[in-house]
């Protein structure tokens, strides 16, 4: 019996490594995204909360009675804290070129992705199949099975 391998990022299978590497990145961008965006929607749901107006349909005015707002751990800290810290002067600036920089990096490499995975990555180095994809990368094609039979029939 083999011994286990260790998961994600630390994977023998490149596929399994990329897509752990992939995923570790998209949960840093999420949590950044949550931490400044999601804020600002938040806010917006605050003011219309305090006009009174409905939550599908915005542009309509609710009745008066509804209108009260509780304030919560969570809101107080981002009232008296985060949002003017985030508002500052220094700090707005700031958070705009880097999103603006963000933005950039990620249209410059636009062009450099390629669609599909290399099936060469869906298993391990040390895999029988290395050897098929190798002989099809060296025909130019996937030639199949037969073709690869043929191949091999030819050359002995």
């Amino acid at each position: 019996m083999s011994p286990p391998r260790p998961p994600g990022a630390l994977s023998g299978m490149p596929a399994v490594h990329a897509f752990a590497l992939y995923a570790g990145l998209a949960l840093t961008i999420d949590f950044v995204l949550q931490l400044t965006c999601f804020v600002a929607l938040m806010a917006l749901d605050a003011r219309r909360q305090e006009e009174g107006r409905w939550e599908v349909l915005c542009c309509i005015k609710g009745s008066d009675k509804d209108t009260s707002v509780k304030e919560g751990l969570l809101p107080e800290f981002i009232q008296r804290i985060y949002a003017p810290c985030l508002l500052s002067q220094w700090v707005r600036p700031i958070v705009v070129v880097l999103f603006g920089a963000w933005l950039c990096c990620s249209v410059a490499v636009v062009p450099k992705l390629s669609i599909g995975l290399d099936q060469q990555l869906s298993m391990p180095d040390d895999s029988y199949l290395q050897k098929y994809f190798t002989v099809s990368v060296f025909f130019g094609c996937f030639l199949g099975v037969c073709g690869v039979l043929l191949v091999r029939w030819d050359v002995y």
